[in-house]
């Protein structure tokens, strides 16, 4: 009976590492992009799981283009109005996000 037992929760225990770990692999994408000035003043901007969580606040001026990176899923966020301004997808890598648009 000890054996069985053993058995069924050295099953249970494999499978549940084996689950998190796939769910860890696609949480942890990492998206590279760009950001573009609003051509007006600075912005700054936050990148988090959602507004005031995670990195903050890094500017943007107004005719530059900055680097971020951020994982799928994460938002991108102007650290003075509050306000999101994009949601990182996997789409988003290696394209430029135009604040222009934005604001």
């Amino acid at each position: 009976m000890k054996k069985y037992i053993l058995a069924v929760l050295s099953t249970v225990f494999l499978l549940s590492i084996y689950s998190f770990s796939i769910k860890d692999d696609a949480a942890n994408k990492t998206i590279n992009f760009t950001i573009r000035g609003n051509g007006k003043s600075l912005v700054e901007i936050g990148i988090g799981s959602s507004i005031g969580h995670g990195s903050c606040c890094r500017g943007v001026s107004e005719q530059s283009y900055v680097g971020f990176q951020g994982n799928e899923g994460d938002v991108v966020w102007d650290s003075k109005t509050k306000r999101v301004i994009i949601k990182v997808y996997a789409g988003l890598d290696g394209k430029t996000v135009d604040l222009r648009e934005y604001y």
